[in-house]
């Protein structure tokens, strides 16, 4: 039971880091795009 609940918060957790950091590079790639226009 412990390892299954581990795993699912590491799974929880890499979801978040990988939805943060598309964010990010959403944000970057427009800011990047609106300076060359």
């Amino acid at each position: 039971m412990s390892s299954r609940t581990i795993r699912y918060f590491c799974y929880i957790d890499v979801a978040e880091l990988f939805a943060i950091t598309s964010l990010y590079g959403l944000i970057l790639l427009f800011t990047v795009t609106g300076l060359r226009n």
